[in-house]
């Protein structure tokens, strides 16, 4: 079976019906909340009102506040049901959400766009160990597993049962994201239907510092070869350390009166093996760009206002951070560190031009970049751990109004900016992934660097916004449509060196990517509508 496809549709023609960001509406936790999940197949009885009422989320999110918890991981997210749940009752703490069905994950994406603490990790599940796996996909959707359905599950209801399979990534629980961003994470929801005993031993390295637990436990065996709940609750229990909250019914056999399967929630009493870092967010410690001389921007009546927009860009930057580095050929305007190259610098020499504080992230920006004032109201919600990155918005002088700008659009096909932690600085200096030749002006750059960093296991975050973060006054490309194909290519190249690195946080994309077919220019074309639509 084809990866990427299920029961005829393909994942190419899902994300392309993706949400879109309109830069007229806000997308917000609150407005995720409201997006309808999935209709229940159950249309009578008691299921119909456990379904409908609020269940373990209440008390999970309590015990979340309780115990002062900032990051939840949310293994077996389907469409983001469980953590839009938490922000409707007051978690306001990072969520990271792990799915790997196709259709579930790009509806993932749209509920998880608007909320800068909630990351959707790239389309993977989460096991003991790392493989490409068949996932059995239901005809409700939600109860998909990578295990076969069991005949109590079918009797109690029959919209489990299997209707397609979809080839999956899925990664060692251990390896969902780097070590020291695991170890900060003190709460874990795992609903996987039935491979809950896998994600818990992929997870073993980090569940010393796991204080809260909920998971689906089964009274009767829906899955061939799942644990029971009375087996998950012994290995919680002796073997784990974790002390019993709560037993919430969650699903009745209504043919037989019984209960088929619970929510458990399980804490540990005792402080975290490592400490967690702070939720306090992000703290820019350099501007970095590559600015060297004066450039133009053109009105519709031929006039220059390359100068004003040069200092509209400079002092931007200046307001994020006092420190501005450019890393450049030519010298840069009075007041800007120079970092200077022997020509067009590569990403790699930008990135490292200047020294960050490990507790600081980097703002790499294009040179024609107005940074506006939104960037300063998000950092303070900003996860420290992160890799965030964004669109510009494209304008004009406005030809009726010469003293205005009108705005465009938003530009889909790029990225102008990223903040990158320091973190990431240093792993890129230990393993250079990023090909010397792409240079800052060049295309296929901004679709390398945010792909090397899921891989390395950062979690990666694209800001949607409001109001603009980014301005660009609209010009002609700089660059030939040769340069575009080649650095395409490259990046292609770049996409197969990165399947072969393990640990990888990133498979189940870099298999997407690297599946694509066509002729030339389509799956270029493909290519890069693939990473705009499903990138987190």
């Amino acid at each position: 079976m084809e990866y990427g496809r299920t029961n005829g549709v393909d994942l190419y023609a899902l994300a392309q019906n993706a949400q879109r960001w309109r830069p007229d509406t806000q997308a917000t936790a609150t407005n995720a909340q409201e997006a309808p999940a999935p209709a229940s197949p159950i249309t009578a009885g008691v299921n119909k009102a456990l379904l409908s009422a609020p269940r373990s989320e209440p008390l999970f999110t309590y015990h979340l506040n309780k115990l002062g918890i900032s990051r939840v991981l949310d293994i077996g997210a389907n469409a983001g049901q469980f953590a839009a749940k938490l922000r409707n009752y007051g978690f306001s703490g990072t969520i990271f959400s792990v799915e790997p069905q196709a259709g579930t994950y790009v509806q993932l994406l749209a509920q998880t766009r608007g909320d800068m603490r909630w990351i959707a990790l790239t389309r993977q599940g989460a096991g003991a160990s790392a493989s490409m796996m068949d996932l059995n996909i239901s005809e409700n959707g939600f109860s998909s597993s990578l295990r076969d359905v069991h005949s109590n599950h079918l009797r109690a209801e029959p919209m489990t049962r299997t209707v397609a399979r979809e080839r999956v990534f899925i990664n060692r629980s251990a390896d969902l994201l780097r070590p020291e961003v695991l170890d900060s994470i003190e709460a874990v929801k795992i609903d996987v239907q039935g491979y809950e005993d896998q994600v818990l031993q992929g997870y073993g390295p980090h569940l010393a510092n796991v204080r809260l637990l909920l998971l689906e436990l089964s009274i009767v065996e829906c899955y061939h070869g799942a644990p029971d709940l009375f087996s998950l609750d012994e290995l919680l229990v002796k073997r784990y350390g974790f002390q019993r909250v709560s037993l919430e019914p969650t699903y009745y056999d209504e043919k037989t009166g019984t209960v088929q399967q619970y929510d458990g929630i399980y804490y540990r009493p005792e402080p975290p093996a490592t400490k967690s870092i702070p939720l306090d967010g992000v703290r820019v410690g350099a501007v970095v760009t590559s600015i060297g001389g004066m450039f133009t921007r053109k009105q519709p009546d031929g006039g220059d206002i390359g100068p004003l927009w040069l200092r509209l860009c400079t002092d931007s930057w200046k307001k994020v951070s006092p420190r501005v580095i450019s890393c450049s050929e030519s010298s840069p305007p009075e007041g800007i560190e120079w970092a200077q190259t022997a020509s067009r610098p590569s990403i790699n020499e930008v990135l490292s031009a200047v020294h960050i504080e490990p507790k600081q992230h980097m703002l790499f920006t294009n040179a024609d970049i107005i940074i506006t004032d939104e960037l300063a109201s998000i950092l303070p919600v900003l996860d420290p751990t992160a890799v965030y990155y964004g669109h510009r918005l494209d304008i004009e002088v406005d030809p009726s109004k010469s003293n205005r700008f009108t705005a465009l659009g938003l530009y889909p096909w790029g990225f102008d900016y990223f903040l990158l932690p320091h973190a990431l600085l240093e792993a890129l200096k230990s393993e250079p992934f990023i090909p010397n030749e792409f240079r800052i002006g060049e295309p296929w750059w901004d679709y390398a660097l945010p792909i090397v960093a899921i891989t390395l296991g950062f979690p990666l975050k694209r800001v949607t916004t409001a109001n603009a973060v980014a301005v660009h006054y609209l010009h002609s490309a700089r660059y030939h449509q040769e340069t575009w194909n080649t650095n395409a290519e490259r990046f292609r190249d770049l996409v197969q060196r990165l399947l072969d690195r393990t640990p990888n946080a990133a498979t189940g994309l870099l298999t997407d990517l690297a599946s694509i077919g066509g002729d030339p220019q389509t799956h270029l074309s493909m290519l890069s509508l693939l990473i705009y639509r499903i990138l987190p």
